[in-house]
């Protein structure tokens, strides 16, 4: 009787584990926990919302899996990042839009059919123990509009810029598919462009989710476009000239709040941290490094990096990290943010987010985050703040 228990017990954990393994092989599953599922938009949605990749190609998002402990009114929705195209011009560290259309930063075609969450949506209860088994929805970034574009068709040259409406079709989905209107906690989060689109649209899905409370973390998302170093002055302004002409071209939107407060002629300053967070409504917690290098060193027709003098670039790289500070310090004093004395633009915050030796202060971004979720205040900026302090490998070195 024992033995054959034991017989029927050890039969059921290894036909356990070979279903599980045949999950892995086949992608639904990893050893981190259930995969997202890629879910395209419908094509009625598609039509409804003109809710295109940049290519044409259906946009859409990925999901995890529900279990039997999911949090199912609790969710965590991450906006992928990925730099701007341009029409006629490339972008100055990324790809054109004739050629991002066939990446998957331009078409749903080169989508996996899986993903595995990471920050927020890291299946790792020890490490991640408030948020791990909420509802996860990871956005796939692929019109190069910085979320923005509100084009119905495409351009001339055949592009969709249309990131303002997968936004809006994916608010149309989650209350219509998911329920996401009985939401109780939300926290939308992102990298990069998808930070810009956590500034630009986190009170859309407070909106859209009356009873939750609904929080923002952006990661890399706080662009300050200042002025562009050229090496011989810095009056040049050449963030502001690329971003006004091209949410021309993109046809951007902006929040009403923001549009309400901000001349015509200077909407696109909506996308920028210090002028589009004084409209936001929900509570915001900022993930940034003070030396971000795509603002620093990626701007068209600013000076390479590899082309400055360090001697006549330390000023204005040392500015630029105090006036991220500064403007950080004057937003809403209930709202938190995390400020590293490092080199680097979102792959730190990205990938490195529960890392302890990327950390101000023994915390890192994910801990500073959870802590302020959890009711405390958190306002961190590394020490000594300039020359670059932080240490991580992952932080470049200046000069």
């Amino acid at each position: 009787e024992i033995y054959r228990d034991i017989f029927l017990c050890f039969r059921r954990m290894c036909t356990s584990l070979f279903l599980h393994l045949i999950l892995v092989l086949l992608g639904l599953v990893s050893a981190k926990g259930p995969q997202f599922g890629l879910q395209l938009f419908s094509n009625e949605t598609v039509t409804e919302f003109s809710a295109h990749c940049l290519d044409g190609s259906p946009a859409g998002y990925y999901v995890r899996t529900l279990e039997s402990h999911t949090e199912t009114n609790k969710w965590v929705i991450y906006f992928e990042g990925g730099g701007y195209c341009d029409v006629k011009h490339p972008h100055p560290n990324g790809q054109p839009c004739s050629e991002r259309i066939h990446s998957s930063l331009g078409s749903s075609k080169y989508w996996p059919g899986g993903h595995n969450g990471i920050g927020l949506q890291l299946y790792e209860r020890k490490i991640n123990p408030n948020f791990w088994n909420w509802r996860h929805v990871y956005v796939r970034y692929c019109t190069g509009d910085v979320y923005t574009g509100n084009h119905t068709g495409p351009t001339e040259e055949g592009f969709y810029f249309t990131g303002a409406r997968h936004v809006e079709a994916l608010i149309h989905v989650l209350a219509t598919e998911h329920q996401f209107g009985n939401a109780e906690d939300v926290i939308i989060t992102g990298d990069s462009a998808g930070g810009m689109a956590t500034i630009l649209h986190v009170d859309r899905f407070a909106d859209a989710a009356p009873k939750a409370r609904v929080v923002g973390n952006p990661l890399a998302g706080f662009f300050l476009f200042q002025p562009t170093y050229t090496g011989n002055s810095t009056k040049e302004n050449l963030w502001r000239e690329t971003f006004s002409r091209l949410t021309g071209v993109w046809k951007s939107i902006y929040s009403q709040r923001c549009m309400a407060g901000t001349t015509p002629e200077d909407g696109y300053l909506c996308i920028t941290g210090p002028h589009g967070s004084k409209f936001i409504r929900s509570h915001m917690f900022f993930g940034q490094n003070a030396y971000d290098t795509a603002q620093l060193f990626s701007q068209e027709g600013g000076t390479p990096r590899s082309a400055m003098h360090p001697a006549s670039a330390n000023e204005w790289v040392e500015n630029f990290g105090r006036e991220m500070a500064g403007y950080l310090n004057n937003t809403n004093p209930s709202w938190g943010f995390w400020l590293a004395s490092c080199f680097n633009h979102s792959s730190a915050l990205e990938h490195h987010f529960w890392d302890p030796k990327y950390n101000i202060a023994g915390h890192p971004v994910g801990h500073g985050f959870q802590h302020w979720w959890l009711g405390h205040q958190v306002r961190l900026i590394e020490t000594p703040f300039w020359p670059v302090s932080n240490s991580y490998d992952t932080c470049r070195k200046w000069p």
